[in-house]
């Protein structure tokens, strides 16, 4: 399922909330891939009140990282991580054997991958590894045999091209269901410059930051260029600044955010990565030192600033290197290197049954063999998820290797066998031809390479939409919502998005106010089902209402049966429970731990209840009155009503009298359906 929300609406909640519920059906390991390393031990330390060990698994480097992964890894086995945060590549490496081992006992439940308009982004371009996840799924779903998880693409932005991508990529099984409530954020002004050069450019920004709200963030695309930045602002005397960039350590990582939130830090200068999901609600003002490649990179970028609901600003300073960079910045391999590539892969391939071949990612085509081997590595991947994602092959996984222990072997020649083994698995991987003539001319040409160009095409406009962003052609809400709307596509639902502008140069030359649009009904993801199960619906005796009457729930007995009587009534279709505080407070405790969702509401409000039928429970006669329009509700409502309640309407006479729907006492309805 592809979960697609405005910040703010929730998204981390949906892996958060199952690995809280820890004797409820959908208890056991959630996996959560995120793109980077603040965005893990940010979730992390939002859940550690709750969830008391380590949940980030990064790094690996240092003597203290190491041991809190052997730590992670160990608790996985023994069923006591309940949820883990981790980059794609060590879902495919460290982490591996320890989540095969989860599948193989039915504890691994549920697969999150987090921001993932970043697997088509990074995953075709330097980072392989948000593509080949899928490899791995595949795998460890044959692992779980009848007992499979559930696979969650959370994001909070996402173009038809992207979800075409994670529908290829983790479509299958399906059904493949689409939630959105796409809406763009009013929050920020934009606002962008030209410079003829670039000491022009850093003689605006510094004026620009001795004149801009802070909190503040400041990205460039490359690693240099944020050290410069940041050096020229410290020696400026913006003292309270920080950096980071994908060489920044864990350490410095931790320091930084913990900085940043507790406003040590005015300002933040920055690669692409950072602020992905990571909470800091009042950034006042992003500032962008470059143009980025596409129009969604700078959204989600922009959407650091204004997440507390108030105003912030956007200011864009380029020059014409920065345009041109940008330009050229999409990487995808050309279809006669990339046809060179599997040929070389294809002659040391090796056949493995049912259809697989393991193919080694490490070799150098003919055209370059003297390439380094990361380089190879590198190219071979993309060449891969290429053709999987115009359906040429499948990619496929297989468990880590293991060794048998040889007595007469020392340790440091078993360490020599087991990196070879380790080194071997990592330089190849499983791969199922889907057409027999996979490295002809004609496949390439007429599957592939329309893929590719495709990808060049989404590129190519998303480009065009951020220089008309740049240049003020339009309002920005429209080039947003020519990017972010996608049609429905089959079965698949679309993606309508609410525009909304803070302001922007074309709007400022036409005198438009600031707007923000009401976003459409949102899609309930819940089956619409009114009915129940055919025991009550014989109480309803054809009719919408039934009530039951009660002499109160003072009693631990009471109470016990009250919660009895809530969790019959899901499991036959009643899952709506409407109850004033004290009576949800009794459930809520005792409901975590029950497989099927209740859902608990204050007020009865038929727009806001799930499409199931409802419980409204009414202690006291005061209540009755509070509840009096649900007397006439439409739907399938069972009413919980006190036994001497009156009439709301005629007080001097008793509802159970004049109610025309079945009614019954509530200990003779529990003993009618033996409870």
């Amino acid at each position: 399922m592809v979960v697609v929300l405005p910040t703010g609406g929730g998204k981390s909640l949906c892996a958060h909330i199952p690995a809280l519920l820890e004797s409820s059906a959908t208890a056991g390991l959630i996996l959560v891939v995120v793109p980077t390393v603040a965005l893990a031990l940010d979730q992390q330390d939002r859940l550690k009140d709750v969830i008391r060990h380590p949940t980030a698994y990064v790094g690996g480097r240092t003597q203290q990282e190491h041991d809190i992964n052997t730590a992670i890894r160990q608790r996985i086995r023994v069923g006591q991580q309940r949820i883990v945060f981790c980059s794609p590549e060590s879902v495919l490496q460290s982490l591996s054997a320890s989540l095969y081992f989860a599948a193989d006992h039915g504890l691994l439940t549920l697969l999150v991958i987090d921001e993932a308009h970043m697997v088509e982004n990074w995953g075709d371009e330097f980072r392989s590894a948000f593509q080949e996840i899928t490899c791995i799924r595949t795998d460890l779903l044959r692992h779980c045999g009848q007992r499979p998880f559930r696979t969650l693409l959370l994001t909070a932005t996402l173009t038809e091209t992207s979800l075409d991508s994670l529908q290829t990529l983790f479509g299958e099984p399906g059904p493949f269901a689409v939630v959105s409530a796409a809406q763009l954020r009013p929050e920020p002004a934009f606002w962008a410059a030209y410079s003829l050069s670039d000491e022009i450019r850093t003689a605006r920004i510094i004026e620009a930051i001795s004149h801009l709200p802070r909190p503040l963030l400041l990205y460039t695309t490359l690693v240099q260029d944020a050290k410069q930045w940041y050096r020229i602002l410290r020696e400026a005397g913006y003292l309270r600044t920080g950096l980071m960039t994908g060489q920044t350590s864990r350490d410095e990582r931790l320091q930084l955010l913990a900085r940043w939130r507790s406003d040590q830090l005015d300002i933040v200068v920055a690669t692409s990565a950072f602020g992905l999901g990571v909470d800091k609600n009042d950034v006042r003002a992003v500032i962008h030192a470059c143009v980025p490649e596409n129009l969604d990179r700078y959204y989600q970028e922009v959407g650091r600033g204004g997440r507390d609901g108030r105003a912030c600003l956007s200011l864009v300073l380029y020059t014409a290197n920065d345009l041109k960079f940008a330009k050229n910045a999409r990487k995808i391999i050309s279809v006669e290197l990339g046809q060179e590539r599997w040929r070389a892969m294809v002659r040391d391939w090796q056949p493995v049954g049912s259809g697989l071949y393991r193919v080694p990612i490490d070799v150098a085509p003919a055209y370059s063999p003297n390439a380094q081997n990361d380089y190879n590595v590198a190219w071979n991947l993309r060449t891969l998820t290429l053709m999987m994602r115009a359906r040429v092959i499948a990619l496929d996984g297989e468990p880590p290797p293991t060794i048998a222990a040889d007595p007469n072997m020392d340790e440091a020649e078993i360490a020599r066998v087991w990196d070879a083994a380790l080194r071997d698995y990592r330089n190849h991987r499983l791969v199922r031809p889907l057409v027999d003539d996979h490295q002809s001319d004609s496949i390439w040409t007429t599957q592939i390479a329309p893929l590719r160009d495709a990808s060049y095409a989404a590129a190519s406009r998303s480009y065009r939409l951020m220089t008309s962003v740049l240049h003020g052609r339009h309002c920005v809400a429209e080039d947003f919502r020519d990017l972010y709307s996608i049609p429905s596509k089959g079965s698949r639902r679309g993606v309508a998005v609410a525009e909304a502008c803070g302001g922007c140069a074309s709007c400022r030359a036409r005198n438009i106010e600031p707007y923000e649009l009401e976003p459409s009904s949102p899609w309930c993801p819940w089956r619409s089902c009114d009915r129940v199960e055919p025991v009550l619906d014989a109480e309803f005796a054809g009719q919408q209402t039934l009530a039951l009457f009660h002499d109160g729930f003072d009693t631990k007995q009471s109470q016990r049966a009250l919660v009895q009587l809530v969790q019959w009534m899901a499991q036959q279709r009643v899952r709506n429970i409407v109850a004033p505080l004290a009576v949800r407070q009794l459930m809520r405790s005792r409901l975590q731990q029950f497989s099927i969702p209740v859902f608990l509401f204050a007020d009865y409000e038929p727009l806001y209840l799930q499409p199931f039928a409802t419980m409204i429970v009414m202690p006291d006669a005061h209540s009755v009155d509070s509840f009096r329009s649900t007397l006439r509700a439409g739907r399938r409502v069972v009413l919980l009503l006190p036994t001497g309640a009156p009439d709301p309407d005629a007080p001097h006479r008793r509802l159970r009298d004049i109610l025309s729907c079945p009614a019954f006492g509530f200990n003779d309805f529990m003993n009618r359906i033996a409870l």
